[in-house]
């Protein structure tokens, strides 16, 4: 199925992403943004404000809007993503 422009109220990106390992996104957050992430396969430490969480192959977390985070890849990952205005 392909999603067109505005078919989904509020999408901003559907994608598809590829991480080695040690890869780093550092500490950010979006003001208007919600993540959902769904990991494809590999494994990630996801740290929120000071608590750090391991994410496994089939795992999905979600980012609401103002929420500090940071993703540290622990071996090659392939996850999908979508991001949603709020």
């Amino acid at each position: 199925m392909i999603i067109s422009n505005n078919e989904i109220p509020g999408l901003l990106q559907f994608a598809t992403a590829e991480f080695k390992e040690n890869d780093v996104i550092e500490m950010h957050m979006h003001e208007s943004m919600t993540e959902i992430f769904y990991l494809i396969n590999g494994t990630l430490n996801l740290i929120i404000n000071e608590e750090k969480y391991l994410i496994n192959t089939g795992d999905t977390f979600v980012i609401p809007p103002k929420i500090n985070h940071s993703l540290k890849f622990l071996e090659s990952t392939v996850l999908i993503y979508f991001n949603l205005s709020a």
